[in-house]
């Protein structure tokens, strides 16, 4: 969960091309140019009534995203899928390897290829969504590129409970201090519509795993939280990995005291031959 860089695509610019592949598309050209001004206006934000287009309208334009032929300069799309990205954007969860249309295609046909509504994320989180942020929707999912500002302020943790040497993962928090209901009730919604909680556990008791088999290494719990917590979270700070699960997992593990800390790896912790 977390903001991208946006990479200019002159997508006014490339519509004539797409309209003259499309010739279906020409007599409402206009319209669409205007709805991408409007969605740019509002930030792509689900209050803005879908295009009145025909069914062979909509169809091209599902044909031109899903197609993408050079004549219509749509080659750019694929280029989404290498994004260099480690986490989804979305979720936090494992790699960024589908295409998301933040405002879903099945409703906003005309977005369908317009860059800035074209962005990278993981196939669970995709399917979890579906048409979520459909036309009227009542809370806006988190926009990569225009909750830049918000999405910086936020910082996720992992709700790690240790009880009887037995860590319990909740679910995925932050510090609300400094953000309005509104800002509050909009990343809730994005967190509880984007993480698939089956993918999120695995991934928790993976990295449990992990540095259960790295605190072998360390003979102290002090040393370890230095060399290996505190670390591990440095690096997702530093490595453009923010607000992965990764990065959420070292923060929750950062927020627990020692004897937390320690709890969950005593009996491996220095053990390995030296």
């Amino acid at each position: 969960m977390r903001s991208l860089q946006y990479k200019i695509i002159p997508d006014r610019s490339i519509l004539p091309a797409i309209t003259s592949h499309y010739i279906i598309l020409q007599p409402i050209e206009l319209e669409i140019k205007t709805a991408y001004r409007r969605y740019v206006k509002t930030k792509g934000l689900p209050i803005t009534p879908p295009l009145n287009t025909c069914n062979e309208q909509k169809d091209a334009l599902i044909a031109a995203y899903e197609n993408r032929p050079k004549a219509a300069k749509l080659e750019w799309i694929d280029l989404i899928y290498y994004n260099g990205l480690e986490s989804c954007p979305f979720c936090g969860g494992d790699g960024a390897r589908t295409i998301e249309h933040y405002l879903p295609k099945a409703c906003y046909p005309e977005f369908s290829v317009f860059s800035l509504n074209l962005l990278p994320s993981c196939g669970s989180c995709n399917t979890k969504r579906n048409n979520i942020n459909e036309y009227g929707a009542p809370t806006a999912l988190l926009h990569p590129y225009f909750d830049k500002l918000l999405l910086s302020r936020i910082s996720l943790y992992v709700d790690i409970k240790v009880e009887y040497g037995i860590p319990e993962f909740g679910p995925l928090l932050y510090d609300q201090d400094g953000l309005t209901e509104e800002e509050i009730c909009r990343v809730d919604h994005h967190i509880d519509s984007s993480v698939d909680e089956i993918t999120y556990f695995n991934k928790c008791r993976a990295l449990f795993s992990e540095i259960r088999g790295r605190s072998m290494r360390w003979p102290t719990v002090a040393e370890f939280r230095k060399e290996v917590v505190s670390y591990e979270f440095y690096l997702c700070q530093k490595s453009g990995d923010y607000n992965s699960w990764r990065y959420a997992f070292y923060h929750g593990l950062n927020r627990l005291e020692d004897e937390d800390i320690n709890v969950l790896v005593a009996d491996v912790l220095g053990t390995q031959p030296t």
